[in-house]
C-alpha cells in the first residue's frame, strides 16, 4: 500500500518537474520520497538538479547521501566503493564529521591505529562536540599504537575539547595512574567550570569512601546521589540546532525537521550562563 502511494507521488512530481512554475517544489517532493525510500543515488541526482535550478548549495545533504551509500557499501563488504563515496563526501563538504568518522573506522579495521588517531583528531577539530561519539574508539587507538603517555594525550585533548564524556574517561585514567586524590581534584576543577551532572555524580561517588559522620549525614549524601542519578536519567544527549528536537542518540538527519547534520551532542551549560528556556527544545 505504502509503496503504491510512493509510486503515484513520484509519477506526479516527475510530471510537475516539466512545468517551470512547479519545478522546485516537485524536485523537493521527489527528494523527500527518495529519502523515505533510502534511494540515496536518486537523492544525489535530485540534489544536483536543485543546485542547478536554484543556485543554492546542496553540499551538506549530498555529503550525507554519499555517507549513506558508504555505509551500505561497508555492510556489503565493498570497502573500495565505500572509500570512493567517502572521498566524494569530503570533496563536497570538507567539514563532514560523519565522513571522517567512517574513514577512521575503516582505517582501524585495516590495523592502522596511528592513521586512525590522526583522523579522530581531525574530527575533534571539525566538531569538538562530536567527541563522545568516537571517544572509546580514540582511546583504543591510543592503546594500540602505544603512545608514550596516554594520560598526557588525554589531558591535551581535554584542554582542547573539555567534554563530559572525555572528563569521565580522563578520570578513569587519572584514578589508575595517579590515585583518587588526583582524580577528585580534576573533577572539582571540571565541574567548577560547567554544570555537568555526570561529573558531579562521579565526584561524589569517589568522595563517598572518605565521608565521615553520623548516619544522618550519610543518608543525606546517598539521597543527593539518588537525586543526581534521577536527573541524569531524564537528560537528553542530542539536540537539533534548527528546530530544537531532542534525542537520546545521534541522528544524522533530524527526525523532526529533516535537516541533515543539524543534530549535535548537547554540551553542559557553563557556570554563570543563563539556562535555556523550555521553548528552545522540542521532543517528537
Amino acid at each position: 500500500m505504502r509503496a503504491g502511494l510512493f509510486d503515484r507521488a513520484e509519477r506526479m512530481f516527475r510530471e510537475l518537474v516539466e512545468l517551470k512554475p512547479h519545478r522546485r517544489r516537485a524536485l523537493e517532493g521527489l527528494r523527500e520520497i527518495y529519502q523515505q525510500e533510502k534511494d540515496w543515488a536518486r537523492c544525489l541526482e535530485v540534489a544536483e538538479q536543485l543546485r542547478l535550478l536554484t543556485g543554492e548549495s546542496v553540499s551538506t545533504e549530498s555529503a550525507q547521501y554519499h555517507c549513506e551509500l558508504a555505509e551500505e557499501s561497508l555492510k556489503a563488504g565493498n570497502e573500495q566503493q565505500a572509500a570512493t563515496h567517502l572521498s566524494r563526501a569530503q570533496a563536497m563538504d570538507p567539514d563532514c564529521v560523519r565522513a571522517t568518522m567512517l574513514q577512521a573506522r575503516m582505517t582501524v579495521s585495516w590495523g592502522d591505529s596511528h592513521a586512525a588517531a590522526v583522523l579522530y583528531h581531525r574530527i575533534a577539530r571539525q566538531g569538538s562536540q562530536f567527541l563522545p561519539e568516537f571517544l572509546s574508539e580514540l582511546v583504543d587507538t591510543y592503546r594500540r599504537s602505544g603512545p608514550e603517555d596516554e594520560l598526557s594525550e588525554l589531558k591535551h585533548l581535554y584542554r582542547v575539547c573539555p567534554s563530559p564524556a572525555l572528563a569521565m574517561t580522563l578520570t578513569d585514567v587519572i584514578l589508575e595512574r595517579e590515585g583518587d586524590e588526583a582524580a577528585i581534584a580534576f573533577l572539582v576543577e571540571h565541574i567548577a567550570g560547567q554544570a555537568d551532572l555526570a561529573g558531579l555524580e562521579r565526584l561524589l561517588g569517589l568522595y563517598a569512601p572518605k565521608l565521615a559522620g553520623d548516619a544522618q549525614t550519610r543518608a543525606a549524601f546517598e539521597a543527593t546521589l539518588a537525586v543526581i542519578g534521577r536527573l541524569r536519567s531524564c537528560q537528553f544527549d542530542h539536540q537539533c540546532e534548527h528546530c530544537g528536537f531532542v534525542a537520546r542518540q545521534l541522528h544524522w538527519q533530524c527526525p523532526s525537521c529533516k535537516r541533515w547534520g543539524s543534530i549535535k551532542p548537547i554540551q553542559p551549560e557553563l557556570i554563570g550562563e543563563s539556562p535555556p528556556s523550555s521553548a528552545d527544545r522540542r521532543v517528537a
